[in-house]
C-alpha cells in the first residue's frame, strides 16, 4: 500500500485498490461508493478512478480521526525511504 508519505504537502490521489487496502474493504465496495457518489473521485480517460485522500477523509464519519493518524505517520516518516516504509508494512 503506497499511501503513507507527505499527505500534507501535496494532493494524494489513491487508486481504488489503495483505498480498499487503507479502509480494509473490497475494491468492489469502493467502486459502489463511487457509483453512488458517496466519495469524491476523478475518472481518468481510460475509465480508472483516483480518489483524493483529503476528500476521502472528509467523506468518512465516526469517532476515529484517520486524518490525524495519517499526519502522525507522515511526521514520523520524515527521512524514511519508501522502501523502508514498504518493508515495515511487510510488502
Amino acid at each position: 500500500m503506497a499511501v503513507a508519505t507527505k499527505t500534507a504537502t501535496k494532493v494524494q490521489l489513491l487508486t481504488t485498490q489503495e483505498v480498499a487496502d487503507l479502509l480494509r474493504v473490497s475494491t468492489r465496495t469502493v467502486q459502489n461508493w463511487i457509483k453512488r457518489g458517496q466519495v469524491p473521485y476523478l475518472e481518468l480517460p481510460g475509465g480508472e478512478y483516483r480518489l483524493p485522500l483529503a476528500g476521502l477523509l472528509d467523506s468518512l464519519r465516526g469517532t476515529f480521526d484517520l486524518a490525524a493518524a495519517l499526519a502522525d505517520l507522515d511526521a514520523a516518516s520524515v527521512g524514511v525511504s519508501e522502501d523502508e516504509i514498504a518493508a515495515a508494512l511487510g510488502e
